[in-house]
């Protein structure tokens, strides 16, 4: 009782099944998929990265002596070194605010 496109096979085939199947089900979990998995890599190396600061912070304070030293990594002057894309650049603990997670 439906119009002849309607009732068409090729229509049910390539509309009814595969478009919709595309496009109402494969495109939205495919970008779901993806877009998650971008957000677990920045939180692996955001982990990665504050775990290597605050390691290179704790050796920086036991290294600078003993007693009242551990100050020397708060001033600029004993701060660890961290390699970023462009090279190294001094790390200053003191104006660092780590990512809440």
């Amino acid at each position: 009782m439906g119009t002849p496109l309607r009732t068409d096979p090729r229509y049910k085939l390539y509309y009814l099944f595969w478009a919709k199947l595309i496009f109402t089900e494969l495109i939205p979990y495919v970008t779901i998929v993806v877009f998650n998995s971008f957000i677990v890599v920045k939180i692996v190396q955001s982990s990665r990265f504050r775990r290597r600061v605050l390691k290179n912070m704790s050796n920086n304070d036991s290294t600078a002596g003993g007693g009242g030293g551990g100050a020397a990594g708060l001033n600029g002057q004993g701060s660890p070194l961290i390699s970023g894309g462009g090279g190294e650049k001094e790390f200053n603990k003191k104006n660092y605010k780590f990512p809440c997670i």
